[in-house]
């Protein structure tokens, strides 16, 4: 089968979630013979011909070059990608890059067919990143689900990671109920090795601490509520008092981030790491005691919650967007009160009171990954539901 994935973007080297799902459904499709095409926005000083047996197409990234460039590169990659006739398939991952398909062959959908990933909704993340609450924000968020649904119109079959997900994407666009399917996300375990000690992987990375160790790794942005997560940290509640907090990520968040945490006096407690190099990543995670996961608003999925379980780190996550659907499943316990602080403080310290417990999620929280989520059950589902 001919398949051709659309990204809006496609870093190996800097996965967003969107990418690392259009990325590792696409290398399971190679491994399962099939011949998949991406024709996705890239780094500009990153223009591979194949990529791990994946055939890279790519046009210039809209932020940096302006809309106009990158639709013009996004015309000739469509083109070049057609080239050879129809693909078998068409999958994309976002409104625009199967608008502006539409905009290169408005009626290709009746030579292949063509699907959706849906990863969140198009307006919301759009009115979460802008608060004012203008005549001009709700308009431009309006503009954006007619749009978004224009899009979605298009795709015989939608797919979305999770229950919660498929609730939104439903309440946004109810007519499109009957083509919906939910398939969770996965993760590599080999690039996530399970560790069932967290000893030796503080050795390897030099970190010491007396107390638990806490990881979080986001992009820096206001959604992902790393701010209240400071400010859990800065209580005295045993055991939380004495722990150490390690945040991996970067985004436009960081340094009001560093200075709350300063005027928070946890200078000798928080360390921003920046971005983790992904051969650090796993033993990152693998060394924390828990994962924290303190999500405000809009989680499709959580791609970092399944790895940090794979690893063996079990994860505390507010009660937000996708998140209980994946750890209640293994502990109640670990679904924290609420997404404000002091549901936060509290979450984490009834945790971090039973350290038995936490070692002995560790093994089960690998096992509950491998049972469920994985790339290759995710990859084979879809075309199962396609058959």
């Amino acid at each position: 089968m001919r398949i051709l994935t659309m990204c809006e973007y496609w870093d190996p080297d800097d996965l967003g979630g969107s990418g690392r799902v259009s990325q590792e459904t696409a290398l399971q499709w190679v491994g399962a013979g099939h011949q998949v095409t991406s024709l996705a926005a890239g780094p500009d000083d990153y223009d591979v011909q194949s990529w791990r047996g994946v055939e890279r197409i790519q046009f210039p990234y809209a932020p940096r070059v302006g809309l106009r460039r990158s639709w013009r590169g996004f015309r000739r990659g469509w083109r070049r990608a057609w080239r050879r006739g129809p693909p078998d398939l068409v999958v994309a991952h976002q409104p625009m890059v199967m608008l502006w398909a539409l905009a290169c062959s408005y009626d290709f959908t009746k030579r292949a067919r063509c699907v959706n990933v849906f990863h969140s909704p198009w307006a919301e993340e759009y009115l979460l990143s802008h608060r004012t609450g203008s005549k001009a924000t709700l308009t431009k968020a309006h503009l954006r689900r007619f749009l978004e649904r224009r899009a979605l119109n298009a795709a015989s079959d939608i797919f979305t990671l999770s229950s919660f997900m498929r609730q939104r994407l439903q309440a946004n666009h109810p007519s499109l109920q009957a083509r919906l399917h939910t398939i969770p996300g996965g993760v590599s375990l080999d690039a996530f090795p399970f560790s069932p000690d967290p000893a030796p992987n503080r050795k390897a990375l030099g970190i010491e601490t007396d107390g638990p160790l806490l990881v979080t790794v986001r992009r820096l942005i206001p959604r992902v509520g790393i701010d209240n997560l400071l400010r859990a940290m800065s209580g005295t509640l045993a055991p939380l008092g004495s722990a150490r907090l390690i945040v991996g990520g970067r985004g436009p968040m960081k340094n009001e981030l560093q200075q709350l945490a300063a005027e928070l006096g946890l200078g000798d407690r928080v360390e921003f790491r920046g971005l983790v190099p992904d051969d650090e990543l796993p033993v990152l995670i693998g060394a924390a005691d828990l994962f924290v996961m303190p999500t405000r608003a809009l989680e499709g999925f959580g791609l970092t919650t399944v790895e940090a379980m794979a690893c063996g780190t079990p994860v505390a996550a507010t009660p937000v967007g996708a998140n209980p659907e994946i750890v209640a499943s293994l502990d109640p316990s670990l679904v924290l009160p609420s997404a404000e602080p002091e549901g936060i403080r509290a979450g984490l310290a009834d945790l971090l009171a039973d350290p038995a417990k936490l070692i002995e999620l560790r093994s089960r929280s690998r096992d509950l990954v491998e049972s469920r989520y994985t790339w290759d059950r995710m990859a084979s589902a879809i075309l199962d539901c396609l058959a």
